[in-house]
């Protein structure tokens, strides 16, 4: 299972100006691959990562603007 997540999000473009927007476009993807997967699944009071897939954890971050 985490090597077809990581090759959906290796192979995968996605938008990269808002992060927002790029959460969304990997719960897009992960949806139409069929991927069962919970967003802002909350693992204590202080790590709530973006998504988690079969104990595997992935928090998405955009540092600085993508050009």
């Amino acid at each position: 299972m985490h090597n077809e997540i990581i090759n959906i999000l290796s192979l995968s473009r996605f938008p990269l100006g808002d992060e927002k927007e790029l959460q969304s476009a990997i719960e897009l993807k992960f949806s139409e691959k069929n991927i069962n997967f919970e967003r802002e699944h909350r693992l204590d009071n202080k790590n709530i990562p973006d998504f988690f897939i079969d104990g595997l954890v992935i928090e998405v971050k955009i540092k600085g603007n993508a050009k």
